[in-house]
């Protein structure tokens, strides 16, 4: 039993470190070759793309600049903060973490040093704030830097009256990771998931922080209970989209989660679970992105196989 769970625990890191590690080299290598592009979503409310990044999301007006999440790399927020001087002169005053992986929270410290308010959930701060171990690696995460560090917190929900709307940023419990944020404007009616929602290609879960494949089912279905067929969605990867899109995305969550799970009753091995292709029927659509099919395998297994201890 010990090795098993010890080789599930394996499985779980590395993943998240293929995805950490790997991006981090291409923001560090390639950044002279990534553009920052912008789209307005709706009156006040644009959303800058990396195309290899997170997204950001951004409030405009006469108030100020309120960003949410700060981008995959320190190196690209000069290529970032050019890009919002020609959507709006005014500076940029709150950003918020949706969650706490290193491509969402890249510029906090650029920001900070520029005494820009960093907020976010709970959870975050204390990722954030505290050494950060992975085990199975041997590998220590330190602390963020002061200035990229949030100073202000919330556990259930906070809202800004910000730029004539109201924007109400929740968290809707453990999903993706323990901390996830999800920002709404209300008059807008556009909601930013974080990476609750990928867009076009599978999640990584981070299940060693709390995140869980049924988390995110659960959560997702719930989200779209409070919006409606015009709302926007901007989702942590991927292009704008709509309660649709999102709709299938949850589909492709639960297909799969159901097929894993029907073959770990079976007795299937991790390998005989990934050699069935239990991904097969999205993968057209959902599997060309960072995670192979094989890999989001591997990772939904390993989260379902703790429903057996």
């Amino acid at each position: 039993m010990l090795k098993r769970m010890l080789r599930l625990l394996s499985v779980s890191v590395m993943i998240t470190m293929i995805v950490m590690v790997s991006s981090a080299a291409f923001a560090q290598d390639d950044v002279s070759k990534i553009e920052i592009t912008s789209q307005q979503v709706a009156d006040g409310v644009y959303v800058l793309n990396t195309v290899t990044g997170g997204n950001i999301g951004l409030s405009v007006g006469d108030q100020g600049i309120f960003m949410v999440d700060t981008g995959q790399a320190v190196e690209l927020m000069d290529k970032i903060m050019a890009e919002i001087s020609k959507i709006s002169p005014q500076p940029v005053r709150l950003a918020l973490n949706t969650h706490w992986h290193f491509d969402h929270i890249a510029g906090n410290e650029y920001l900070g040093q520029k005494g820009v308010t960093l907020l976010s959930h709970e959870n975050v701060w204390k990722r954030l704030t505290t050494e950060q171990k992975l085990t199975a690696f041997n590998m220590t995460i330190p602390p963020a830097a002061k200035e990229g560090q949030p100073v202000e917190t919330f556990s259930d929900a906070m809202t800004l009256h910000l730029n004539g709307d109201d924007i109400v940023i929740s968290h809707p419990g453990a999903a993706h990771t323990d901390g996830d944020a999800l920002v709404y404007w209300q008059k807008a009616n556009v909601l930013q998931t974080g990476d609750l929602y990928f867009e076009g290609l599978y999640p990584f879960i981070d299940v060693e922080h709390g995140g869980s494949i049924n988390f995110m089912i659960d959560v997702a279905t719930k989200v779209m209970e409070t919006i409606n067929d015009t709302t926007k969605i901007i989702p942590g990867h991927g292009p704008v989209s709509d309660k649709a899109k999102m709709q299938a995305y949850v589909a492709m969550l639960t297909g799969i989660r159901d097929n894993i799970r029907a073959l770990i009753a079976e007795g299937k091995t991790m390998e005989d679970i990934v050699a069935a292709k239990p991904t097969q029927q999205f993968d057209n659509i959902w599997g060309k992105g960072f995670l192979t099919p094989d890999q989001f395998t591997q990772l939904v297994y390993s989260d379902l196989i703790r429903e057996k201890k």
